[in-house]
């Protein structure tokens, strides 16, 4: 998450907005599909979250790996 993070504020994005927009995708948004790598793509209103599962050590862990504003919905 932190590399997402860095990288939009960089680029002069409001992190609190985007903190925000990630919530609202992974929260409300509609789950699209497993992609070839195992990620989970949730997309909500153009916007989408890739979400990373990993088991370690008995739990199940999400991780936010990347997060698009392009994405069209179909």
């Amino acid at each position: 998450m932190a590399h997402i993070i860095k990288r939009r504020f960089a680029q002069g994005i409001n992190v609190e907005n985007l903190l925000s927009d990630i919530t609202d995708v992974i929260e409300k948004g509609k789950f699209i599909k497993q992609n070839a790598k195992g990620n989970f793509e949730i997309l909500r209103n153009g916007k989408m979250a890739i979400i990373s599962p990993a088991y370690h050590d008995n739990k199940f862990t999400f991780v936010v790996s990347a997060f698009k504003t392009r994405k069209k919905e179909s």
